[in-house]
This record gives structure tokens, sequence and C-alpha cells, in this order.
């Protein structure tokens, strides 16, 4: 994944979103660079042309104390309104994977490739696709969610795996905001989610 989708936000200074450079972020409030640096880490240029190294974790860990996704999401009573363009497409059927004449496994096969519109609004995922029925799912009906890419899948009970890939926006936003609507949607009926992939698993709050 891209320096700018999992630098969605500055974590230097909270500034929401960053911009995409040829290299990997901007931030175009305080001017702070991010790019690719050696073994992994990050190299954050500051505005004065001040550079250092930093670790992903520890940058992404930043734009969490921040709020994450939040202060673009919440709608000012507490709940989420947001959306983004994306692809979306479903798997209809299986295709099995041969080797030697023996099975080793299936992989879900992704069709029916539209622009849609997708929406988290309270405690609902809305798809709106042009020239079809709106597409409503409570967050009760995500059996499981994960990044693949640029998208993110999400196992819809009833309607199969449902997979969105951001035109514009990061998936790694969207697994966060999604993550934290889950979280708070149990936590309201005395649960915590506890696992998310391969399945959403839930328990009792202590």
């Amino acid at each position: 994944m891209s320096i700018h989708y999992l630098l969605y936000r500055c974590p230097t200074c909270g500034h929401d979103p960053t911009t995409a450079t040829r290299r990997g972020a901007r931030c175009e409030s305080c001017g702070t660079t991010f790019e690719q640096g050696r073994a992994g880490s990050v190299l954050v240029r500051s505005s004065e042309r001040k550079a250092e190294t930093a670790s992903v974790d520890d940058l992404i860990e930043a734009i969490d104390h921040m709020g994450g996704p939040t202060t673009r999401a919440e709608d000012g009573s507490g709940a989420f309104s947001y959306e983004a363009s994306v692809v979306a497409s479903s798997a209809t059927s299986h295709q099995t994977v041969w080797w030697r004449g023996r099975v080793l496994g299936f992989f879900e096969r992704i069709t029916d490739r539209r622009e849609a519109t997708l929406r988290l609004s309270g405690s609902e995922i809305i798809l709106v696709c042009p020239d079809r029925e709106p597409r409503v799912w409570g967050l009760e009906r995500i059996d499981a969610m994960q990044i693949s890419s640029r998208a993110i899948q999400l196992n819809i009970r009833d309607a199969g795996l449902q997979q969105m890939e951001f035109l514009t926006d990061s998936p790694k936003r969207w697994e966060d905001l999604l993550r934290l609507a889950l979280g708070r949607f149990y936590a309201l009926r005395g649960r915590e989610v506890v696992e998310y992939q391969p399945k959403v698993v839930t328990r009792a709050l202590s």
C-alpha cells in the first residue's frame, strides 16, 4: 500500500487529508513530506527541509492518537457520516485451484464491476450505483472485513463478498473507520469486537 494511503492524515499536525506526491505524501497545512526510506522506514522532511526517519507503525499510531478518520467522518452527534467514490464488485462464484490433478483450494471470482458511491451513515453501509436501487446493509451483517490492495472487502451476510476499490480515498482510512463504527455499534449492545478476519468475532464486555 502506498504511503499516501497509509498516511491519509498528517501524523505531524493532524491535517486531513494528505496529498499524494510522486514519492509519497505531503501535508498542505504544515508542509511536511513523507517518502519511502530504507528498510521499511519513512523519511519525514519538515517544511524547513529538516529530515528524520520514522517507522510506519509510529506514524500510524500518531494518526490514531489524533482521532484517525473521525475528524472528517463524525456528523456532530457522535455518529459517522462519510462517503467515497468506488468501483464496486461482488463475488458470484468460486474458481477451483488445481495443481497436478489435486484441488488446492478455491478463490472467489470478482465480477459485476460498477462505479458507485460507498456511504457509511450511522449504523448502515449504503452502496449507490447509477440506475440501480441503493443497497443497504446494517453493520450487524458484516461477517468479515479485510484490505485487499486499494480495496476493502466485506463479507455481508446473505449478500456474499462485496469489494469496494477506492478511486481517490484511502482503503486504510476506511478500514479504520469501519473498525471504529463496528466497535461503537457492538459497544452499545454490551459487546466488543476481538477479531475482523476471517470472521468478525465479538465477546461480552467485562
